[in-house]
């Protein structure tokens, strides 16, 4: 079902002022949407950086021709990305504040902002496609049609109901050409052309001197080998260090060592050589299932265990002793550290999202 098929009197655009959400303004005016920008104004340590992307979002207004409207965020974005974002690290794991933003911010704060001001759908620059069965009872995200740019991976925590009223007019675009028709409509001379790969509210992807500046404090405790027990050193406060870590470890050894396990309980960081990385059994907790729930289990689909990873043929099934949680089992053993703390997104045969969640520490 096309999500052009019935107009609607008033959709709010997630607006940043990059080229994606500037060109979904354009794909919504040529089906003929009313249409309204909308910025969210977050917490951002680069009070520069953050007063040019709101002076950015403005001029594609004015240059689009449509009403602006600027939201204030900061607090809940604290709350909801910031200090999970901390939490996360201090607790030994790698946090996915994307997922996170878009769940309880962008499409939760955010959207409720929007509504509030008579919108009835919010559209964004993401790619990703809306799904609905043949009944409509069930409604889910599936992969765009660009698996560069594929972003259904940071979706799959927002409600179902939330995804009815949300419009991707880019979920069958390809980036390449999203951008030359900006260049031909004379976008790029208002955008901001860069694109960030970066989490928004960290300068320079520097995480570490965020959470410094945030007042985390350092801890040392022992580097362990994990097959022997020996101690190889003293780390420097466990939220400096991520599973699947080499570089920067500081520890001398006749192979290159990994962070394999990191345990907050004891201050430990256990490290090993590549091959103890390798697993085809995940633990998965904090479950959001979409698409089609209630599902029998055990069931095949695919994982994807990275944003930018490939998803993996696997099986999830019940996890046999830890009530609430799946054990995703992948045909061949992941490529990379499995990372605590990172989203885990299972996908049905037809790349629509059946569920998600939380990586589990490695018992």
């Amino acid at each position: 079902m096309s999500i052009f098929s019935s107009h609607t009197p008033h959709v709010g655009v997630a607006l940043s002022g990059g080229v994606d959400s500037s060109m979904s303004v354009k794909v919504l005016q040529r089906y003929g949407y009313t249409v309204q920008g909308y910025t969210m104004s977050l917490w951002n340590p680069d009070q520069h950086k953050k007063q040019t992307m709101l002076n950015n979002a403005r001029r594609v207004a004015d240059f689009l021709g449509i009403e602006h409207h600027i939201i204030d965020l900061e607090s809940p974005f604290r709350e909801a990305v910031v200090h999970y974002f901390q939490r996360e690290y201090l607790a030994g794991r790698t946090p996915n504040p994307c997922v996170q933003c878009n769940r309880h911010i962008k499409l939760g704060a955010f959207f409720n902002a929007v509504r509030a001001n008579g919108g009835t759908h919010l559209a964004t620059g993401h790619y990703a496609q809306i799904v609905t069965s043949d009944d409509n009872l069930r409604v889910g995200v599936s992969m765009a049609d660009d698996p560069t740019k594929d972003q259904s991976y940071f979706l799959y925590a927002v409600e179902r109901e939330t995804l009815r009223s949300l419009l991707f007019p880019l979920a069958n675009a390809h980036k390449y050409n999203i951008k030359a028709e900006a260049r031909s409509l004379g976008l790029y001379n208002v955008i901001d052309e860069s694109e960030s790969q970066e989490i928004c509210f960290v300068p320079n992807d520097d995480y570490r001197a965020l959470l410094q500046e945030l007042g985390a404090v350092n801890i040392p405790g022992s580097f362990l080998h994990a097959s022997s027990g020996r101690v190889l050193g003293e780390h420097q406060g466990i939220w400096n260090y991520t599973v699947g870590q080499r570089k920067g470890l500081g520890v001398s050894y006749s192979e290159p060592l990994y962070v394999t396990y990191i345990d907050p309980a004891t201050n430990t960081i256990y490290l090993d050589t590549l091959e103890h990385l390798a697993t085809n059994e995940i633990t998965v907790g904090e479950l959001h299932w979409q698409y089609g729930y209630p599902l029998d289990l055990p069931l095949r689909g695919s994982v994807k265990l990275r944003y930018r990873s490939t998803p993996s043929p696997c099986t999830v099934e019940h996890h046999p002793s830890r009530e609430g949680y799946i054990r995703i089992t992948t045909d061949e053993p992941a490529l990379g550290a499995v990372t605590p703390g990172q989203a885990a997104v299972v996908y049905n045969e037809a790349r629509v999202v059946v569920c998600g969640g939380t990586i589990a520490p490695r018992a």
